[in-house]
């Protein structure tokens, strides 16, 4: 897939292997080559500048992200209104899984640290392919996998009252 990223002024033309940004996402853990291609299909790319939201906690939950290039900085706001940074993740990474697995509101809030180009994944358009019931079906577990691990990493990075 060739990507038309934005650098600040101009746009620099990129090749990436949106395959492999995909396989290490354990929600595709078990997708074979043909299904990971097909779900490469699906992704419409996202160019945001610094600061830009991504989305807000509470937001609608929809869709997975890829960073293709770039940084996003998750946090959380409290009720005072202060900010607690939970991850900043870079180039190759990604976030959002859970929307894609329970469509629930989001637990925590996104914005780019600078240039960021994204690949975002919609979960109807997952949710609608046969191959993601296909896969599914085979290995339900992986998915209570991700969930697991995510858990317990947010748990170690929540301040201690």
């Amino acid at each position: 897939m060739i990507l038309f990223l934005s650098t600040g002024a101009t746009m620099v033309q990129r090749e990436f292997n949106v395959v492999e940004l995909a396989r290490p996402i354990a929600l595709f853990g078990m997708f074979d080559e043909a299904q990971l291609r097909q779900v490469a299909s699906f992704l419409k790319e996202q160019h945001y500048h610094k600061g830009d939201i991504i989305f807000q906690q509470g937001d609608p939950g929809h869709c997975l992200s890829l960073i293709a290039s770039g940084r996003v900085r998750i946090y959380l706001v409290g009720a005072d209104g202060g900010e607690v940074t939970l991850r900043i993740y870079g180039e190759g990474s990604h976030f959002g899984e859970f929307s894609v697995i329970d469509g629930a509101p989001r637990s925590a809030s996104t914005s780019a640290v600078g240039q960021l180009n994204l690949l975002r994944l919609v979960s109807t358009q997952l949710s609608l392919s046969e191959v993601y019931a296909e896969a599914v079906a085979r290995r339900r577990h992986g998915l209570a996998l991700l969930c697991a691990d995510s858990l317990a990493q947010t748990a170690i990075l929540l301040p201690r009252p």
